[in-house]
């Protein structure tokens, strides 16, 4: 994904749910993300 001209990419689990987004310049993580048991975004 490129975004204000800064390119990112996914990291994804095994279910293809995307769990970090890090920066492609610098291999820096943006976001984390994490699940519940149940689903639910539980953002960190």
């Amino acid at each position: 994904m490129i975004r204000d001209g800064v390119r990112y990419k996914f990291v994804t689990d095994y279910v293809g749910s995307v769990r970090m987004v890090v920066n492609a310049e610098d291999n820096s993580i943006v976001q984390e993300i994490g699940y519940d048991d149940f689903g639910k975004n539980v953002s960190f």
